[in-house]
């Protein structure tokens, strides 16, 4: 774990340089985390924004008392840390439907030295969770 200064309102969280499933999943588990917590809602927070492998604070820098704010966070990462298996938290599954029409499906499925049949059963079967949200209006990026 990696603990950064992003500017002078703003602490980053970094629990790897890899992207994966179970560094998302621990990512999300601690956002979950920390959005429930009643005890950093008055503390000036005013923003958790998690990534891949990386979540990020936001604070008001005039009000935040910066070291309690650290000791909560790095004590919530060091849980989520030190466990076995942990969970990205609830969520709902969102069934996105998807055209199989495009010109480069043959393409592609020629490529892998598949079907189309294959490609679009192997695509349509995948689960994919959202691992972080963008700046681009509320566009998911997906891991899975």
């Amino acid at each position: 774990m990696e603990r950064y200064f992003i500017g002078d309102a703003c602490i980053g969280w970094s629990l790897g340089s890899s992207i994966s499933s179970g560094i998302s999943d621990r990512v999300l588990n601690i956002y979950h985390t920390l959005k429930n917590r009643t005890d950093i809602n008055g503390l000036g927070v005013r923003d958790i924004v998690p990534s891949y492998n990386a979540f990020a604070v936001y604070f008001d820098p005039a009000t935040a008392p910066v070291q309690k704010i650290i000791g909560i966070i790095d004590e919530v990462v060091h849980t989520a840390l030190s466990r076995k298996n942990v969970s990205a938290g609830g969520g709902r599954r969102i069934t996105i439907p998807v055209c199989y029409t495009g010109e480069d499906l043959e393409r592609v499925a020629k490529l892998n030295g598949l079907t189309v049949e294959t490609v679009v059963r192997l695509h349509s079967a995948a689960v994919y969770k959202v691992a972080m949200v963008g700046f681009l209006p509320h566009f998911p990026y997906l891991i899975g």
